[in-house]
């Protein structure tokens, strides 16, 4: 079984986990931002469209403050935003490495989030995409 390494773009990786404290948003389609300050460093959570996540390395470790966080939220249908400080979640990095085929079943899990959230919407469901994962190893 083929393993993928996190791939980091700049300091920004795909993160697949479900982050509980993250997807409690009462509207579809939302864009969150989460930011965390610990022993660890500053890193982030970017969410679009209550699907695609991205974890973000910021910052290196700064010992001499408490640990700290933000949430950040946009509903791109209505416009309302929110921000406000939540505790801490202690979220690390993503993940060592994973399997070929669970990365693209990572990928499918977005496309299907955005999809369905998109149809709640009113998009119409013959319009919108769907992520069909290889059928061969790369």
């Amino acid at each position: 079984m083929l393993a993928r390494k996190p791939k980091f773009v700049g300091n920004a990786a795909y993160d697949f986990r479900q982050h509980e404290a993250l997807v409690e948003l009462k509207a579809p389609l939302t864009h969150v931002i989460y930011v965390e300050r610990s022993r660890l460093g500053i890193y982030g959570i970017v969410r679009l469209f209550g699907g695609y996540q991205f974890y973000c390395v910021i910052g290196p470790p700064v010992l001499e403050f408490a640990p700290a966080a933000l949430k950040g939220t946009l509903d791109p249908v209505s416009g309302n935003e929110t921000f406000q400080p939540v505790d801490p979640l202690g979220i690390g990095s993503p993940f060592d490495s994973m399997a070929e085929t669970l990365f693209h079943e990572g990928l499918a899990s977005w496309a299907e989030r955005i999809r369905n959230s998109a149809i709640s919407c009113g998009a119409p469901s013959e319009m919108l995409f769907k992520y069909n994962p290889p059928t061969h190893s790369i």
